[in-house]
């Protein structure tokens, strides 16, 4: 119940810096749109613990029953898209996909845990195994036509003997 409460206070604070639009009269373009959904910080988070990937440098570091949970659709608020146009809600979809070399590893399940996000499950190894490594790739989409990958590079640790 605590992970839950940290989960969604984090998607919380998160959802209002996102709807914070500190240049209210320029008209941003498709990929500026995308480009600030990117930047979402609970965009990829820990489902055990909480906490958000934001930082797409750091690699992510998994181990025993840890799992990821990915935002589906994002709202950025007040957006202004046309010179003359209002300022509307906009709508981005999200889809996580993992690597060629990997994707036996993970589960992606829809609707979990609501149908908003989906859950991201990792296969672990073995004791004494070597650590499995991953990348998953977000692709971020605005209105069908124009599309933006953001990726995470992750580690799957392997028990210690």
């Amino acid at each position: 119940m605590q992970i839950k409460k940290v989960l969604f206070v984090t998607l919380f604070a998160a959802s209002l810096l996102v709807s914070c639009n500190p240049n209210d009269t320029g008209v941003l373009t498709k990929a500026d749109v995308l480009e600030k959904a990117s930047n979402f910080g609970a965009l990829l988070i820990n489902g055990t613990n909480g906490i958000a990937y934001a930082d797409r440098n750091q690699t992510i570091k998994l181990s025993g029953r840890q799992y990821l949970i990915g935002a589906r659709i994002l709202t950025l608020e007040n957006i202004l898209l046309e010179k003359d146009g209002e300022e509307t809600d906009v709508e981005v979809t999200v889809s996580f996909s993992v690597d060629k070399n990997s994707s036996s590893l993970w589960k992606i399940t829809e609707q979990k845990p609501d149908e908003y996000h989906v859950r991201l499950t990792p296969t672990y190894p073995k004791k004494n195994e070597e650590d499995y490594h991953s990348i998953i790739t977000a692709t971020l989409k605005l209105m069908d036509d124009e599309e933006l990958q953001v990726s995470w590079n992750v580690v799957l640790r392997a028990p210690k003997a």
